[in-house]
């Protein structure tokens, strides 16, 4: 399974489309105020309803999900091309957690 990502896909589709494909796993992005974005000058929307063109200008205008990565490469990837701030949670009973312990962990076995 692949999750196609690109500069028009807004923030909450990509986590629910994220969630879908991977059910284990939660995508999160957590703002602190420190990353380095390019608010568009008209953004009028909350977070998360907004595209990734509104807040960051990219070189690469799209990058895929799939499956076999692992929890820490599709925080890398967020990070490296978009330069946002996604965690992935797992699910571990009731509750979603962050945990190094989960960073080698696939999004699919």
């Amino acid at each position: 399974m692949k999750l196609h990502i690109d500069l028009s896909s807004y923030l909450n589709d990509i986590q629910d489309s994220f969630h879908h494909l991977f059910p284990g796993f939660k995508l999160e992005f957590q703002f602190n105020g420190n990353e380095n974005l390019h608010f568009h000058a008209r953004l009028g929307k909350s977070f998360p309803h907004i595209r990734i063109k509104e807040l960051c200008q990219s070189p690469k205008a799209f990058v895929d999900i799939e499956g076999r990565m692992t929890v820490k490469e599709v925080e890398n990837l967020f990070h490296q091309h978009f330069g946002l701030p996604a965690r992935v949670l797992v699910k571990e009973g009731e509750y979603w957690l962050k945990s190094p312990a989960f960073d080698s962990r696939k999004l699919m076995n």
